[in-house]
């Protein structure tokens, strides 16, 4: 039906392949066309990245149930959203989509000097997961001060010549070790799963 092709659809955008070429064909796309701002734009993925890592290793931990999951929550999300939502239904705390935000706003504070888009960007987005019942208040708190400490540390330890001036692979630095995250936290998964059939 319409709501399951939605759904289809609107995971396709969380796919391995997508996570995995996005980034670098925008970083290249940037390059051969000659965009300004390249610095900023290879500092925001970098920090995305970056606080994704330790988002994905607290979500695993914490296994807090998103408010769309519990019987008491009237649906107001798009039927496709609410699908993915309840698909991924324990992985509330904290919010990756929150922290996403919180990477764009620093480098689009501190490089660009954009501070209406960085706060507008950051509270419309930590709003809609509220509203759509994505996530608690707390969830998209932590999820933002993650990335804000998490950003303020790459730009302290890991790019001293200063955020403006990430390179083109300090995304995909970052990109790697995120990966090497996700396969640990499966195969952490996988041994649990056999641990709990053992007993």
């Amino acid at each position: 039906a319409p709501a399951a092709t939605a759904a289809r659809a609107a995971r396709s955008v969380y796919s391995v392949p997508a996570i995995l070429l996005t980034p670098p064909a925008a970083v290249a796309a940037a390059h051969v066309l000659g965009l300004p701002g390249r610095g900023a734009a290879h500092a925001y993925l970098t920090l995305w990245y970056a606080s994704i890592a330790p988002v994905l290793m607290a979500k695993r931990l914490a296994r807090r149930r998103r408010p769309i999951a519990s019987a008491d929550v009237p649906p107001k999300a798009l039927p496709a959203i609410r699908a993915i939502l309840e698909h991924d239904a324990n992985a509330s705390f904290p919010s990756g989509d929150a922290a996403g935000a919180m990477s764009f706003a620093y480098p689009a504070l501190r490089c660009a000097g954009l501070p209406a888009a960085a706060i507008g960007c950051l509270l419309l987005a930590c709003f809609g997961r509220l509203y759509y019942g994505a996530h608690h208040l707390l969830d998209v708190a932590a999820g933002a001060l993650l990335a804000l400490l998490t950003s303020a540390a790459a730009e302290l330890l890991l790019l001293p010549a200063g955020l403006c001036a990430a390179a083109w692979w300090h995304p995909l630095v970052a990109q790697a070790c995120v990966l090497a995250t996700v396969k640990a936290l499966r195969l952490d998964a996988k041994l649990a799963r056999t641990a709990a059939a053992d007993r």
